[in-house]
C-alpha cells in the first residue's frame, strides 16, 4: 500500500487495510473481534447496546443448533466480519449507495474468505432469524412493523455482557469452529 493510496484506514492491531485492494495478508481476527465489539447493530437506535459482534456469535450459535457443519457455523459467525472495515451500514443506506458500496463490501468479503479459507455458506436464514429476534428484543417497535421473512427465535440473545465481554465471546467462538489451519 502507497502512502498516497486513497481508502485506507488504519486498524487496532496498527495495520494498513486499504479498502480498494484488500488483502488477505491484512485481514487481522484481532482487527475484526475487536471492531465488530464496537459497533451496535441498528446504527445504534436499538433499546440497549447489542455488538454485531454479539450478533455473530448468536447467529453461529443458531447455526449449529440448527446442526450445520462446523465449517458452516464458522462462514456464519464470519458473515459479518466486513463491517469491522467499512462499518455496519444499515440496508436502506446500502440501497442508497447502489453499486459502489456493494463492490468494496465484496472485495473486502473476498479477502476475509481466503485468508480464513471460508466455506460458501452465507448465514442468512441465521441471519434473517438473528434480525427478527433482535427486533423483538431490542427494539422499541419489537419489530411489530418490520416485514420479515423468519419469525423470531424463541432462543434468547447474548446476555448484556460488556463491550470486552462481547469481543472476547467472538473470539472464543472463533477459536471453537476456525480450522487448525486458520489457527496456526
Amino acid at each position: 500500500l502507497t502512502e498516497n493510496e486513497p481508502g485506507i484506514i488504519e486498524t487496532f492491531t496498527g495495520k494498513r487495510f486499504g479498502l480498494i485492494s484488500p488483502r488477505p495478508e491484512d485481514v487481522c481476527i484481532e482487527d475484526i473481534a475487536h471492531a465488530l465489539a464496537r459497533i451496535c447493530r441498528f446504527t445504534g437506535h436499538c433499546s440497549r447496546f447489542y455488538s454485531v459482534a454479539a450478533h455473530s456469535v448468536w447467529c453461529a450459535d443458531y447455526a449449529k443448533w440448527r446442526e450445520r457443519p462446523q465449517s458452516e457455523c464458522f462462514a456464519v459467525l464470519m458473515h459479518d466480519a466486513t463491517e469491522a472495515y467499512i462499518g455496519d451500514i444499515n440496508s436502506p443506506l446500502k440501497i442508497l449507495l447502489g453499486a459502489r458500496i456493494k463492490e468494496i463490501e465484496s472485495r473486502v468479503a473476498k479477502a476475509i474468505a481466503e485468508r480464513f479459507n471460508l466455506s460458501p455458506c452465507d448465514g442468512k436464514q441465521e441471519d434473517l432469524v438473528a434480525l427478527a429476534t433482535e427486533a423483538r428484543s431490542i427494539m422499541y417497535s419489537g419489530g411489530k412493523w418490520w416485514n420479515l421473512p423468519y419469525a423470531p427465535s424463541t432462543r434468547p440473545l447474548i446476555a448484556n455482557t460488556t463491550i470486552m465481554g462481547q469481543e472476547a465471546a467472538f473470539m472464543s467462538a472463533f477459536r471453537r469452529l476456525s480450522p487448525q489451519i486458520v489457527r496456526a
